[in-house]
Order: C-alpha cells, then structure tokens, then sequence
C-alpha cells in the first residue's frame, strides 16, 4: 500500500495483540480525503480494537505495522498528540458528566457559543437535541 496525500488515513498491515491475542493481523486500508466510511463486522471482529488503535489507545499499541495520518507516521503518538492532530472517537449514544451538559460539553470547542451549530451536530448524528441538549 503507497502513501499518497489523497489518503488522509492509511493503516499498513497493522497487527495488535490483546491480553496474548492476535487481534488485528495485517489489517491495511486507506482513507481517502473528504470521505466517509462504516466499519461493519461480527462482534469480535477487531472493529473496536482497529479504532482504540488508531486513537493511541493504552493496551492498543500496534505489534507491527504503520499508521500514517495527513501524510505523518502516528504509529507512535500519544493518545493526545493525536487528538491535537483530530483524531477522535465518537459515540452512537454521547457520555454524559455530572455537572456539565451535552450542549455545553458539545460547545467547548468552539470560540463562541453557538447553540444552532451544536443542535445541527446532534441532529448530524441522528439524536434528538430535544433529549440530550441539558
């Protein structure tokens, strides 16, 4: 697999071992700028491993292969290096904190408030900003 600045993401036969299991065993893909795609498969599969692993996540360290993101080798960031980069998961179903709401955990990012722009992130993902905006 070439690295070429269209792919904004390219996994190279990525391998990850969990608890002394094979996991993920030459996983490669490429993403290509401005593009959306779904990860579907059997539970067991690896989807989750693959995302924990692109995220930097502790216990998800690649035994071998590359992870390449805007032209850049990420394989060996930090879990923070990346999210400054943008690399981040999202959930179907969003966390919820104690004493911080949806909307303004949603706003924190912004530098103004904008709470047309955080109900139009909500409905992006199909949740009702009715149900989790407070």
């Amino acid at each position: 697999m070439s690295i070429t600045n269209a792919h904004l993401l390219n996994v190279i036969d990525l391998h990850v071992r969990r608890d002394g299991a094979a996991i993920l065993n030459g996983v490669n893909l490429a993403i290509s700028r401005g593009s959306i795609h779904a990860l579907l498969g059997l539970n067991g599969s690896g989807k989750s491993t693959l995302a924990q692993a692109l995220m930097g996540s502790a216990g998800y360290a690649p035994t071998r292969g590359e992870i390449w993101f805007g032209g850049e080798n990420i394989t060996a960031l930090s879990l923070l290096e990346r999210a400054l980069r943008g690399i981040t998961l999202a959930w179907q179903e969003p966390a919820r904190f104690e004493g911080i709401t949806i909307e303004r955990y949603l706003s924190l990012g912004l530098r103004e408030p904008n709470p047309r722009r955080v109900r139009a992130a909500l409905e992006a993902v199909a949740l009702d900003p009715g149900t989790y905006l407070q």
